[in-house]
């Protein structure tokens, strides 16, 4: 089972989640908030993400009855079926995030999707893990920024999977596959932990 950390002001880190990406229609829809997710057409209340046909194509149209799209993804340009990035480790997401190129991050506005993964995932390759930068609203409505790794699949054929997700809940910015450091009352219990070990030898 994966945890999520909760600490005002922190990475809130959802890791090993392993969630298979159905080669179905249906797909598989995600509320990044709790890790709730759900492979009912009919979408899942709260959610945000929806992934489908393994990985083929991706809406934000989760929640079918919310009155507009909590979740956007790091695209080419603003237009909500322009092509999702693919960013490398240590890309800052955020307000006024630039990329390598010095080219500010771009979000869409309400909702879309992208299909086809020849035409709108060209930095992805079918079957690796790639990492996609996100900004959601949350449930307090919040907008914090975050990033998830994903494998995506240029056919129906094997299911894709959402292995892991994290987003900085204070709304600033984040760094692509940084993670929470342990807390100190973690440290602690993993430093007696060690002494318990060293008295029992």
């Amino acid at each position: 089972m994966g945890t999520a950390g909760s600490a005002s002001g922190g990475v809130i880190w959802f890791q090993n989640r392993e969630i298979p990406i159905a080669t179905t229609f249906d797909g598989v829809a995600v509320n990044l908030e709790n890790g709730a997710n759900s492979t009912d057409r009919a979408g899942l209340p709260g959610g945000d993400a929806n992934f489908v046909l393994a990985g083929i194509g991706i809406t934000n149209d989760a929640d079918q009855t919310a009155a507009g799209a909590s979740w956007q993804p790091v695209r080419v340009g603003n237009v909500n079926t322009d092509a999702v990035r693919n960013l490398p480790l240590g890309q800052a997401v955020g307000i006024g995030a630039i990329d390598a190129e010095g080219a500010t991050l771009s979000y869409a506005a309400g909702f879309g999707g992208s299909g086809d993964l020849n035409s709108h995932f060209p930095e992805f390759t079918a079957g690796l893990p790639g990492y996609i930068g996100f900004s959601l609203v949350l449930n307090n409505s919040n907008l914090v920024y975050g990033w998830m790794r994903v494998t995506l699949r240029d056919d129906n054929t094997a299911g894709g999977f959402i292995h892991e997700w994290a987003f900085e809940d204070d709304g600033g910015p984040i760094v692509v596959g940084v993670i929470p450091e342990p807390g100190s009352s973690v440290l602690a219990l993993l430093a007696l932990g060690g002494l318990f070990l060293r008295r029992k030898r």
